[in-house]
């Protein structure tokens, strides 16, 4: 355990000058403030509070932590930078150490999370004890809710809501979660976590082709999205040991 958590240490020093090299990149990246533009997402405050980089693939390929480098996804084994092209935003942990870092491409809808392994929350420590809760696909989409003032926006990644997302849905003080997935992730994000008293609801967005980071740039209302909302009910998990009785006719 204490080995682990010392590898959880370095791996989260690592990620973090990474990270902080791709925030430097950022900054002097025209294509890629033009692509957080498109995105209605270039606001300084919110880009600086939340550490979003760009992946240019000039990181310093330091030979003492190279290795490292690979094991977390960043480099392959070639020394190339496998986020190349990518806008990044860390994944932090509840004392804001980064347990990951999500990627997206910048010329299509295609995303990474490194390191791939494990699960991990975006956002979490500023939605925690709400009574609302705001569920994205994913951390750019989660950006997108709070630059539109939703700033109880989480976005999960791995299976199910694990360890810290638990505790989001278990708050005492949470009433209400919209989620702006399909239900399948719903179902799949939900299926460890006792929903009874909460009230679910589904945000649909108007077309399939849209993605919800261009319907707000579009001009979309996010108000109108959340009034719009489906609310669903969920099977709640069978408690643990819990038998099952059988008919024998």
């Amino acid at each position: 355990m204490i080995q682990r958590t010392n590898q959880n240490e370095v791996n989260g020093k690592i990620l973090g000058r990474v990270q902080s090299h791709y925030e430097d990149v950022l900054k002097e990246s025209q294509k890629a403030q033009d692509f957080l533009r498109r995105h209605a997402l270039l606001n300084g405050e919110l880009l600086q509070k939340y550490h979003v980089g760009f992946c240019d693939g000039s990181l310093p390929k330091e030979s003492e932590v190279r290795e490292e480098l690979v094991k977390l996804g960043i480099l392959t084994q070639k020394g190339k930078e496998l986020l190349k092209n990518y806008v990044t935003v860390p994944i932090t942990n509840e004392s804001g150490r980064p347990v990951k870092i999500y990627a997206h491409y910048l010329y299509q809808e295609t995303e990474l999370y490194l390191p791939e392994a494990g699960s991990a929350v975006f956002n979490a420590q500023f939605a925690k004890d709400q009574e609302a809760l705001y569920v994205a696909g994913n951390p750019l989409d989660a950006l997108s809710l709070i630059n539109a003032g939703l700033h109880e926006t989480v976005a999960f990644s791995g299976e199910g809501a694990q360890g810290t997302g638990e505790s989001l849905f278990e708050s005492t003080r949470l009433k209400k979660v919209y989620f702006f997935l399909d239900e399948e992730k719903i179902h799949a994000l939900m299926s460890r976590v006792s929903a009874k008293r909460l009230e679910l609801f589904k945000i649909n967005l108007p077309g399939k082709s849209v993605t919800l980071s261009r319907y707000l740039a579009g001009g979309g209302s996010v108000g109108e999205l959340i009034q719009k909302a489906v609310k669903i009910e969920m099977a709640q998990p069978e408690p643990e040991g819990a038998m099952t009785s059988s008919v024998p006719f």
